[in-house]
């Protein structure tokens, strides 16, 4: 559920979703989209809470209703990082996973248990490390010692430093793979449609990319920025959009290596264009239409 969340609050660096995550956003109210922009806010668009049932989860706490329960309770179990977090917001999560997340999930127990004994059996017979770098190109092994995740800021981990490794089925993710850490402690969603056989399927790379493209705001952003360098305020400014937006549109460029900092002053962030990555890109697109 706080995978979905994450997403829907970062809706302009994980759509278009999938079946599951537009069935929920459909039973969204405008209160629960609020909810949603609010924790979101404060919270690092949910990372800190994803943060935060990490170390639940590491520490033996799994059951998602246990959980709940506790939260009704002592909310500052997932939401300490908020000024102040409250027993409504508990009330408002137990609602989202009543209404919506556990009844969607629940239609599927049958391909999530599937998929769960397909991870377990994989990783018995390969290793944790080569399925994970099997499902998604944005996770590579270096030297056979490091994992190297495609994101910006870059970030890599020695194996030998790795606390954790989590790994669960989703039927709300909307890549093969999408990953988190909490310290040394990582958290690899893994979609039910996942699968190391990438003959016909896009890569989550690919994907990414495209989906970096497929937006008119995007574009018009990636056209500007090749004419000079631009902050997200001034970006905002420009195109008459929300700073926030054009904030979360900047990141997924930069997951996808679209863009690199030019300057920074202070906390504002200038950013250019990676020329030569975008033209890599499209030919990765037309690669893998005509291999």
């Amino acid at each position: 559920m706080v995978l979905a969340l994450r997403q829907f609050f970062s809706v302009e660096r994980f759509k278009p979703y999938n079946d599951s995550m537009l069935t929920a956003e459909d039973k969204l109210t405008e209160n629960d989209i609020n909810f949603i922009q609010t924790i979101g806010n404060e919270t690092r668009g949910w990372l800190k809470v994803l943060a935060h049932m990490t170390e639940l989860h590491v520490n033996g706490l799994t059951n998602a209703e246990e959980l709940l329960l506790k939260l009704l309770k002592t909310p500052e179990l997932i939401f300490s990082d908020m000024a102040s977090p409250d027993i409504k917001t508990s009330d408002h999560l137990l609602k989202l996973w009543q209404e919506i997340f556990s009844l969607e999930i629940a239609k599927h127990s049958k391909l999530l248990f599937d998929k769960t004994l397909e991870i377990n059996n994989t990783v018995d017979d390969i290793g944790v490390i080569q399925y994970i770098t099997q499902i998604s190109d944005r996770v590579k092994l270096i030297d056979d010692k490091t994992l190297k995740f495609m994101i910006k800021p870059d970030h890599e981990e020695q194996l030998c430093n790795i606390s954790n490794i989590i790994i669960m089925p989703s039927h709300f993710a909307v890549r093969d793979l999408t990953f988190w850490h909490n310290g040394t402690d990582y958290i690899f969603f893994i979609s039910t449609k996942a699968s190391s056989d990438k003959t016909l399927e896009p890569s989550d790379n690919l994907l990414l990319k495209t989906m970096a493209f497929n937006d008119k705001t995007r574009l018009k952003m990636l056209r500007l920025l090749s004419l000079g360098h631009y902050s997200s305020s001034e970006m905002a400014e420009k195109l008459d959009v929300n700073p926030s937006t054009v904030s979360r549109h900047f990141k997924l460029f930069k997951d996808a290596g679209f863009v690199e900092i030019f300057s920074q002053e202070g906390n504002t962030v200038y950013y250019t264009l990676n020329n030569s990555e975008i033209k890599d890109s499209l030919n990765m697109v037309y690669n893998f239409i005509d291999e």
